[in-house]
């Protein structure tokens, strides 16, 4: 559902490159339960129900790969040009307004949380929009005050001055053309608060509180809230 929830979003929105974005997470996701799935030797009929639908392999490919190369290309994908960077800029709070619902893989985060199974890594391709918004959301479950998440999102700018420096490389010769790209490419190998508020606005708009969120998409009531507290803070 949430998978199905992001490309929905995205095709509604009208931007290429999110449609593919998402694309490539469930061929992502995908490819994760075929590498677990051999590692635990299952057969066909249990990968088969562990593949998404909605990606650029279908699962019938995935299902009879056999170790063969994948025809997955990220380049061409998600190669933008100026129009497409600065759609970007302004489109991806979509994906960020869906992360926090029906979310599978948080979920499993707060389980294992719950459960004791501390420290914890979590993390994405990226490591900051998946990962951020994991973040963001358990240190809300925490109690943490909106602004002190938005800050902690925001210190991610500060921790990849390596993955800018990339991007701008990367997006050279459309800087040369364009100098007023650059903030926008700044944004997009960082992080914006505009990211954040998008996920605070949908949740919002969704329950009339944080109590209520977290009890109805990942099943934490007051005692499950008191315990993940009990375990974390000081």
């Amino acid at each position: 559902a949430y998978y199905a929830e992001m490309l929905q979003a995205a095709q509604a929105s009208g931007s290429s490159f999110l449609e593919g974005y998402v694309r490539l997470s469930i061929d992502n996701a995908n490819l994760r339960a075929l590498v677990r799935s051999l590692r635990m030797g299952k057969g066909p009929d249990f990968l088969k129900r562990a593949l998404l639908p909605g990606g650029n392999v279908p699962p019938d490919r995935l299902l009879t790969a056999g170790g063969g190369e994948l025809p997955i290309d990220a380049n061409n994908s998600l190669q933008l040009d100026a129009d497409g960077l600065r759609a970007l800029s302004q489109e991806m709070e979509a994906i960020y307004s869906a992360l926090p619902f029906h979310n599978p893989a948080y979920r499993e985060i707060f389980r294992e949380m719950l459960a004791g199974e501390l420290p914890l890594l979590f993390h994405c391709s990226a490591g900051k929009d998946r990962t951020g918004v994991a973040a963001a959301l358990i240190l809300l479950a925490l109690g943490a005050s909106r602004e002190t998440v938005m800050a902690d999102f925001l210190a991610t700018n500060d921790c990849r001055p390596g993955a800018v420096r990339e991007c701008l490389e990367v997006y050279r010769s459309e800087l040369e053309r364009e100098p007023e790209l650059r903030p926008i490419l700044e944004s997009v190998s960082g992080v914006r608060p505009e990211s954040m508020q998008a996920v605070f606005d949908a949740i919002d708009r969704r329950y009339a509180c944080m109590e209520d969120f977290f009890a109805a998409e990942y099943g934490m009531g007051p005692e499950q809230l008191r315990l993940l507290r009990d375990r974390c803070l000081e």
